[in-house]
């Protein structure tokens, strides 16, 4: 198995978080509403006694600071508070807030109320899953990935090749009309029977002995305490024929089927063990799980002796689910979802999120999804220049930042390694963190926010008011970043390969 060990890693430089260009270091809106209340307080100032001029003066002076003051995650107080009077309004109507647009929003109870999983051959004998998003016309196919042979119970091995997602971005880039590519790792409690039943199967039948019996020792050792990673890889393509008729969906399959071959060579060269398209049973199975995690010991002990589960993608959904501002409550478990705010300024090696991904004794359930979008060689040209030109406007008004003239370098580079050739993705990380104990919840998203990320040199916040749709985010579903849009943490990287 390949491991970034074994050759150079892939490097991520010229991180950058592109927004529009505000009075001082605020937003555009913000900045929009500081400037129609002044408007307004120039136009009555004189046409009102002392206290209405006190009023009309103190309530400017409370939006500019509400606008300028900012806590540690970069968010200002009258962000925060429209968020929480937005999540309010939606709670009293019911609905959940699925694509963030003011022109179009489509207001559904559950992120992957419409998605459909269909299930297709590869022709190789094998069965594949598609989940078909009819609202962004695309369909989304999932492998999973899996250590092989003994390495199932090398803890060095599990991490490496977990911990290898750059090499997977890699190795996903360039693939014919692909929207977006998801890594997905889960790090949670697993069945002693599943992983005993499956290691089963590496003793062959007419071994001797003593090499059975060395064998089961080992399966004996990894069982013990089985915790460990299962990694997930989505890629989501756009429909090459639109609609929803069967005939639409086999040829969007077909395509996919064709294409499925290569992307698996492409992950199993990269490090990802054994590369297979999962099933829509195991695509169900999976959600259930991470929905009701009670669940899981249930679902994992069926499949180890080779029975049927009856979770299929129809009824896999969340028996109940509670969305609050800044956690989620489904079924027998409560989770929170941060999103990534902030990565770090200079290039990254491809393993920095070892200890993100390894599992940690203070979290119960950790699910870390990687989502990237390779952005159009055309579209990237003016959004590095737009990044760059509005850095330097940002340094100018604040030429004692030392955040400002970073920022700048940082918009320059990018530019500069986009010109000279290397790819532009947008990308983001989203954790959910899952307990069965709710008094648990706390310390276990406190250990993300300040041991594993700043650790790692990133910055996580909670997905505040989108607590349902960025759970789903986390899934193995394809949902895209754009299209979806659950987060609007994107940070923007140029890669470059030493």
């Amino acid at each position: 198995m390949s491991t970034t060990a074994e050759k150079p890693p892939v490097r991520y430089a010229g991180f950058t978080r592109p927004r529009m260009v505000g009075l001082g270091d605020m937003s555009l809106p913000a900045s929009l509403a500081i400037l129609a209340d002044l408007v307004v307080v120039m136009l009555t100032y004189n046409t009102v006694g002392w206290v209405g001029k006190s009023i009309l003066v103190g309530q400017l002076l409370a939006l500019t600071a509400a606008c300028t003051f900012k806590n540690a995650d970069g968010e200002s107080q009258w962000a925060r508070l429209t968020r929480r009077v937005r999540h309010a309004v939606y709670w009293r109507a019911g609905i959940t807030r699925y694509r963030a647009s003011l022109v179009s929003e489509q207001k559904l109870t559950g992120v992957l109320s419409e998605s459909v999983a269909l299930e297709y051959d590869t022709g190789l004998g094998q069965r594949f899953a598609l989940i078909h998003h009819p609202y962004a016309q695309q369909y989304a196919v999932v492998l999973k990935c899996r250590p092989t042979g003994g390495e199932r119970n090398d803890r060095r091995h599990k991490d490496q090749m977990t911990a290898n997602w750059g090499a997977f971005g890699a190795a996903l880039g360039n693939i014919p009309n692909a929207a977006q590519y998801t890594v997905v790792t889960e790090s949670a409690p697993r069945s002693q029977a599943e992983a005993r039943s499956t290691m089963e199967s590496f003793v062959q039948e007419d071994s001797n002995d003593l090499a059975a019996q060395i064998t089961r020792e080992r399966i004996d050792l990894g069982v013990s305490s089985h915790s460990g990673n299962t990694t997930y890889v989505t890629v989501t393509f756009h429909a090459t024929e639109k609609g929803t008729t069967a005939k639409a969906k086999d040829a969007n399959a077909l395509h996919i089927a064709q294409l499925l071959p290569g992307i698996i060579q492409r992950l199993t060269i990269s490090g990802a063990g054994t590369v297979t398209p999962a099933t829509e049973a195991d695509l169900a199975e999976y959600v259930r799980a991470a929905i009701d995690p009670q669940a899981r010991p249930f679902i994992e002990e069926a499949r180890a002796k080779g029975q049927d589960t009856g979770v299929t993608w129809a009824n896999c959904g969340p028996m109940a689910m509670t969305p609050h501002y800044d956690y989620l409550i489904h079924d027998q478990a409560i989770s929170q979802t941060l999103v990534l705010t902030k990565a770090p300024a200079g290039a990254i090696t491809d393993d920095v999120l070892r200890n993100i991904l390894a599992p940690h004794p203070d979290i119960e359930i950790k699910r870390v999804a990687l989502i990237k979008q390779v952005i159009e060689v055309g579209r990237a040209a003016v959004l590095t220049s737009r990044d760059a030109g509005n850095a330097e406007l940002r340094r100018e008004g604040n030429r004692r930042s030392g955040a400002a003239r970073l920022e700048e370098q940082i918009a320059n580079r990018t530019a500069d390694e986009h010109a000279a050739g290397h790819g532009l993705e947008d990308f983001t990380i989203v954790i959910t963190v899952t307990v069965t104990d709710p008094t648990h919840l706390a310390q276990a998203v406190q250990v993300v926010r300040s041991q594993l990320g700043p650790g790692a040199g990133f910055r996580f916040r909670p997905a505040l008011d989108k607590q349902d749709t960025g759970f789903y985010y986390a899934l193995p579903a394809g949902l895209d970043l754009h299209a979806h849009s659950a987060t609007e943490s994107v940070q923007r990287a140029a890669t470059t390969a030493h």
